[in-house]
C-alpha cells in the first residue's frame, strides 16, 4: 500500500548513483596520488630543478608550480 510506481526503484537506482560517484572520488584520489608521484620522482631525477622536472613531465613551469601548489610539495630553494 502507498508505494508509487517509482518507489524502491528510485531509491535503489539513487543507491547506484552515490556507489558510481564514491568510486569516481577514488578514481581521481588515485590519479592525484599518481600525478603526485611522478611530479616528485621528476624532481628528484632533476635534482630540483622545476624548469627542468616541468620539462620531463611535459609541462610549463606555471603548470608545475601550479601542481606543486595543489598537491602542497614545497621545493627548497637552491644555495
Amino acid at each position: 500500500k502507498g508505494r508509487g510506481v517509482g518507489g524502491p526503484r528510485a531509491i535503489g537506482q539513487e543507491r547506484v548513483e552515490d556507489l558510481a560517484f564514491t568510486g569516481e572520488k577514488k578514481f581521481t584520489h588515485l590519479l592525484e596520488e599518481e600525478e603526485k608521484r611522478k611530479i616528485i620522482e621528476a624532481l628528484e631525477r632533476t635534482n630540483y630543478v622545476k624548469s627542468r622536472a616541468a620539462k620531463l613531465l611535459g609541462y610549463t613551469l606555471r603548470q608545475l608550480d601550479y601542481r606543486l601548489k595543489k598537491y602542497g610539495i614545497e621545493v627548497k630553494k637552491r644555495k
